[in-house]
């Protein structure tokens, strides 16, 4: 009885105290007995869990299938142990699902037939399940970005295990079965094979770490080299346990040893070939070592160098430079360029010195002749320039290559046509013909390339945007020394403004020749039309005349235009808004519409622009002698544009001669409606003398023939008359229309006999000038003009033709005199032609700005030249001077020169690259490639990397610091250009900045936007040099002495720009630099 009772109360204290949760369970589901264990494991208070059913704690969605699963154990109960079902999941009290393990043990007490559940909580073994696998994924990651592979070799079991990367190392999936125990062996090439076996063998016998260089055949054929290290694990008694360890993939490196092997051979070989002098002085100036392949060129022989100084053995104005460079190197410990020259006997030579820092107190000198390289650049920079200042177009093409491309244009042909130089290199000219490809001259200029024969021609080309120039072309084949063809040199004039005047000289001529002898106005007009569609060619013309009556606009002329716009533009009413026509006849102004397909005007009638192809439209209001309106004179055009001045002035000039040609046939007329009233008159009385008596018939007959008589008489008179009112009319009014200028007649007493023309009332000389007043009487004209007037009129006087040029009230006028002879070809009197010339002086001064512009663009070249030769000679001598050493270091124990030489040829190579990314960011920016991709990222994060990542270039003893105004400052800009940025002005701080100085970066927001300055305390920018910063290639005075090419800022106030931002900054000189970059949060 005690043994049982101990029994009961031993089982007892078991199911109190059991971790793992304890359910008693029946045949229908309902819970007899839990424990402590379950109630807190399901979140129940204790005793809580008993009679309730055991599917309150199974998730709804398992209940369906925990059902089935208990009426199945209930019909076969069998013992489950722990684990053998997976995916078990328990629904606590608060709702939470939680991961489960069961052991079902079926039982039967007092007759019942029960089931006793053990449950355990595995959530934290699940966890640690995630993070080990985790863990392990992290691990495989890590060895696939290293190429590193492990492995672990049980030396009881034979068991082996590789890591996924072991297997890639291989060239094999990850689990292939071609790796195993037995073959790994064959993976190692036999050649190393015994090698790499025997180490392994010693490095477990002698309980010492392994490593091993060998090769492997991967299973595609292909060798890779490895870095293989490991290790054993010993027991107690030092047997060893297991072997593991890493393999390394290094046929990358390998491959670079070997390519740095080359290249050190071709060095060394390079060397050897150099035409460079070379020396290595000491501090003091003395001779340590010298190479020099043209001894002769010494200014001692090599035996008598070496020892000796260079005051002693140099010329007093070349040691005075050397010395100089030298002391510069000392001081800043960087390469120091020196120049100098001597006159010999075939002239005077040129040599060029690089002064290198060496250890040990030691200056490596480089000299090298460039003589012959001085005397090409004189030759380059005189040709470059006049290429550059020439106003005329210039091209070359190449005459090696299919289609003869364009290689090079200067800027003259780039104003010319308005194309970019991005937009015709490596094309063939002929894109500046458009569809005009009939020109007779163009069947010309091709034969000529055809025999590579010289040619000069005048073409129709077109610009960028469409319009006409007059080109003159200048075609010169060049030839090489073996008398190959192999560039085409074309030289452009564009002589528009020459043909226009011209064709409308030569028209004009016409035209005024038509009016004197009283041509019908319609035969004028089209003579008109023809001669403004030849000075302006692809345009079309049209002169509408005004009809009082019904105050309509009425076709004059329009032979081009199509018969369904004339039907639309004919009887147009006058109107603000009634197309180019009948706005400039309201407006009584010029309306030019250079878009007809928007602007506002044309609305009524754009889907006739669209259909007869008028893109533009110029009309110009045609008015009498006495400023009434007659009519309208317009230019279509199929191109979208404004006139030139040229154009304009033409149209103006051609307008007057329309106004003319109508006011003459107005009086003509006039004239005609007078004559058929005065027959009309005659023809009345003729019929009532008829009706007198018959007695007086006779009488009366003698008197009408009498009347008829003299009424021709009078009619011939009266016809004379008018003509030569209507003579001295035209006079008068061609006179008065005098274009741009005025024109005068003085006589031997030097009074005024006839002035008249446009430009007096421009000068204020209409009042001011009285016909009769002699030069002195003009008291509102200038003194100093009145006597060179007087000056020019006494010469001409007396026979002379004079040309001056003088200026009145700020306008240039050109003065042509003429003297004006009798019929007993005396001189009478002089002829004044006053020309407005303040175009062609404006014109002289915009090409006096170009030419400027140019000189600068070529003092810009002349900096970049100096810039580059500078830039890549001061690396590439470092690269020369290590190689030279490290051959002459190449015994044992010479290792870490060795290295220390290898790690500047590494540095000069990587100065190289800095300066060829600027020059390949500059070229980019100007092909407009460069575009910016914002992403959103953490630009405290981004700077802190940043920094980190330039701590190993600071100078000793510099600090760098960030201070932000968050922890965090999310931006989206474009991280590269940003890291650009920065980068450039934290670099050019550590760089300007003296040892033990401090620099701060500051980043802060406001407004939306991002804020970054970047502060040092170094050498400052001089006030003067300030302005000009940012320009390509410039570098302040006190920077000269700094690695730089003078591009950095220029490329980051361009990406700054890029992005939308802003860049400034404060300097004082000696005092340090603030640089400040405003970019907007959000690109």
């Amino acid at each position: 009885m005690v043994d049982k009772i101990k029994d009961n109360e031993l089982f007892k204290g078991i199911f109190e105290s059991s971790i793992e949760g304890i359910l008693v369970v029946d045949q229908e589901g309902n819970i007899i007995k839990a424990n402590p264990s379950i109630d807190k494991m399901f979140g129940y208070e204790p005793g809580e869990l008993v009679h309730k059913k055991v599917d309150d704690l199974i998730p709804p969605h398992y209940g369906k299938s925990h059902e089935n699963h208990r009426k199945g154990f209930g019909r076969k109960p069998v013992t489950r142990i722990m684990g053998k079902r997976g995916d078990i999941w328990g629904l606590k009290k608060n709702g939470l699902q939680i991961p489960l393990e069961i052991s079902l043990s079926p039982t039967e007490i007092s007759s019942e037939n029960l089931t006793v559940a053990f449950v355990i909580d595995i959530s934290d073994r699940l966890l640690t399940q995630k993070s080990t696998a985790a863990n392990a994924q992290k691990m495989n990651e890590a060895q696939s970005l290293a190429h590193v592979g492990s492995w672990v070799w049980n030396l009881q079991t034979n068991e082996r295990s590789w890591s996924d990367e072991f297997y890639r190392i291989c060239g094999l999936p990850v689990g292939d079965e071609r790796l195993t125990a037995k073959t790994a062996s064959k993976f190692i090439h036999p050649d190393d094979q015994q090698n790499v076996l025997a180490s392994v063998d010693y490095a477990i016998k002698n309980c010492t770490p392994y490593s091993n260089k060998k090769r492997i055949i991967r299973a595609d054929g292909t060798v890779r080299h490895i870095m293989a290290h490991g290790k054993a694990s010993y027991d107690l008694y030092g047997k060893p346990l297991e072997w593991f360890g890493t393999i390394q993939d290094v046929t990358e490196q390998k491959e670079t040893e070997q390519q740095l092997e080359e290249n050190l051979a071709k060095n060394k070989a390079l060397l050897g070939a150099l035409p460079d002098m070379m020396f290595i002085l000491n501090h003091e100036g003395k001779f340590l070592d010298c190479y020099a392949p043209e001894p002769e060129k010494l200014f001692a022989a090599p035996a008598t160098l070496i020892g000796g100084y260079i005051n002693e053995l140099l010329p007093k104005h070349i040691y005075e430079a050397v010395r100089k460079g030298m002391d510069k190197t000392i001081e800043s410990e960087e390469i120091q360029f020196v120049e100098y020259d001597f006159e010999v006997k075939g002239g005077r030579q040129f040599y060029e010195g690089r002064i290198v820092p060496m250890d040990k107190n030691r200056l490596l000198t480089i000299i090298r002749d460039i003589t012959a390289e001085r005397v090409i650049e004189n030759i380059l920079y005189v040709r470059n320039r006049a290429l550059a200042a020439t106003a005329n177009g210039i091209i070359i093409c190449d005459a090696q290559q299919p289609d003869f491309p364009i290689i090079y244009g200067n800027e003259a042909f780039t104003k010319i046509t308005g194309y970019e130089k991005v937009e015709f290199m490596g094309q063939n000219c002929r894109f500046l013909q458009g569809d005009d490809t009939d020109q007779i001259e163009i069947k010309k200029m091709s034969a000529a390339i055809k025999k590579g024969e010289d040619c000069r021609v005048v073409l129709r080309n077109y610009r960028k945007d469409g319009s006409l120039f007059w080109n003159e072309i200048s075609i010169t084949s060049i030839y090489n020394t073996k008398k190959i063809l192999t560039h085409y040199v074309g030289v452009q004039n564009d002589v528009t403004a020459h043909k226009i005047q011209e064709f409308f000289k030569i028209g004009q001529s016409h035209v005024m020749d038509m009016i004197i002898q009283h041509k019908p106005l319609k035969t004028i007009a089209y003579k008109i039309i023809e001669t403004i569609e030849t000075a302006i060619p692809n345009c079309q013309g049209s002169i509408l005349l005004l009809d009082q009556k019904s105050d309509k606009l009425k076709k004059l002329a329009a032979p081009n235009l199509s018969e369904r716009y004339t039907k639309a533009i004919e009887k147009m009413f006058l109107s603000p808004e009634n197309g180019s026509c009948g706005t400039a006849a309201y407006l009584k102004k010029e309306v030019i519409v250079s878009d007809t397909l928007n602007d506002p005007l044309w609305e009524a009638f754009r889907e006739l622009a669209i259909k007869d192809n008028i893109k533009a439209c110029w009309s110009f209001p045609i008015f009498s002698s006495n400023k009434e309106l007659l009519g309208t004179f317009a230019i279509y055009l199929p191109v979208s544009r404004k006139p030139l001045d040229t154009e304009k002035e033409i149209i103006n000039i051609i307008t007057q001669a329309i106004s003319v040609a109508i006011d003459q046939h107005n009086e003509g007329v006039a004239l005609k409606d007078s004559r058929q009233e005065l027959a009309a008159y005659a023809e009345a009385l003729e019929h009532k003398v008829a009706e007198r008596t018959v007695e007086l018939k006779d009488i009366v007959q003698k008197l009408v023939e009498s009347n008829l008589s003299f009424e021709d008489q009078i009619q011939i008179t009266k016809t004379a008359e008018n003509n030569a009112i209507a003579s001295q009319k035209l006079l008068d009014t061609i006179f008065k229309n005098f274009p741009r200028g005025f024109v005068g007649v003085l006589d031997l007493n030097l009074s005024v006999v006839f002035i008249e023309g446009e430009d007096l009332d421009v000068v204020g000389f209409r009042d001011a000038i009285q016909v009769g007043a002699t030069i002195d009487e003009l008291r509102q004209v200038p003194i100093e003009l009145k006597k060179n007037v007087k000056k020019n009129i006494q010469k001409t006087l007396k026979g002379e033709h004079c040309s001056f040029e003088v200026k009145v009230k700020g306008i240039s006028y050109l003065v042509n005199t003429t003297p004006l002879f009798n019929e007993n070809h005396e001189v009478i009197q002089a002829l004044l032609v006053y020309n407005n010339i303040s175009d062609q002086k404006r014109v002289e001064v915009e090409i006096r700005n170009t030419l400027q512009k140019e000189k600068e663009l070529n003092e810009l070249k002349s900096r970049f030249i100096s810039m580059a030769s500078h830039e890549f000679r001061t690396p590439l001598s470092t690269v020369l001077s290590a190689t030279n050493l490290i051959e002459r270091q190449n015994e044992a124990g010479q290792e870490e020169k060795r290295i220390k030489y290898i790690s500047k040829i590494k540095t000069s190579i990587k100065n190289l690259v800095g300066i060829l990314n600027d020059f390949l960011s500059l070229s980019k920016l100007e092909e407009g490639k460069v575009i910016a991709q914002p992403i959103l990222f953490d630009f405290v994060e981004f700077s802190d990397a940043l920094v980190e990542e330039l701590q190993g270039i600071k100078k000793t003893g510099q600090e760098m610091a960030i201070v932000y105004s968050s922890y965090s400052i999310q931006v989206q800009l474009d991280p590269k250009l940003l890291r650009h940025i920065v980068h450039n002005l934290l670099t050019n701080a550590i760089k300007y900045s003296e040892e033990n100085t401090k620099i701060l970066l500051i980043i802060s927001t406001k407004n939306k936007k991002l804020f970054i300055e970047v502060t040092d305390q170094g050498i400052g920018i001089p006030d003067e040099d300030q302005g000009y910063l940012f320009q390509r290639f410039y570098r302040a005075k006190n920077a000269t002495n700094f690695q730089g090419t003078g591009l950095g800022l220029n490329i980051v106030q361009q990406y700054v720009l890029l992005m939308r931002g802003n860049i400034s900054f404060q300097s004082k000189l000696n005092h340090g630099t603030t640089f400040i970059v405003e970019l907007p949060l959000i690109y």
